[in-house]
């Protein structure tokens, strides 16, 4: 687990001991997470287009290198390595509910600009990680009308 308070978010994966540099911007591994959901590409035409996620697209795209870039989008570092842990696990948080980023794209942009005055569609950059750490921080929507 990273602490984001004071490490850097990574910009790069690692496979065979060698770095690659990735895209890292959150509006990058959204357009990710919808080529992966798009259930009409096969497998071969989203593995095709896989290595623009890199800085600079690698020569032979492994299985290593996939494994690594769904490392980055599901950001595991940013949660406690549950070995790590002495707490017990039964009362570990549930995890959040699926969701689908062109449904509930409108949500999303709409609680960064409430809650944290960023407007998604004009911000420079946001790193994928830093954006999911924003977004795991949003309120329940639940909460967030019984507080108004």
């Amino acid at each position: 687990m990273i602490s984001v308070l004071y490490e850097p978010f990574p910009e790069s994966i690692t496979v065979g001991g060698k770095e690659f540099a990735i895209l890292t911007d959150f509006r990058d591994w959204v357009r990710f997470a919808d080529l992966i959901a798009d259930k009409g590409l096969s497998a071969a035409e989203k593995l095709s287009v896989l290595p623009e996620w890199f800085e600079r697209p690698p020569d032979i795209f492994t299985n290593e290198m996939l494994c690594g870039m769904f490392d980055f989008y599901h950001a595991g570092q940013l949660e406690p390595d549950p070995e790590e842990s002495d707490e017990d696990d039964s009362e570990a948080p549930a995890k959040p509910p699926l969701f689908d980023w062109k449904w509930d794209g409108k949500c999303v942009l709409g609680d960064f600009r409430r809650f944290y005055r960023i407007d998604l569609l004009r911000v420079d950059y946001l790193h994928w990680w830093e954006f999911r750490s924003l977004f795991a921080a949003l309120p329940n929507p639940l909460q967030a009308v019984q507080r108004n």
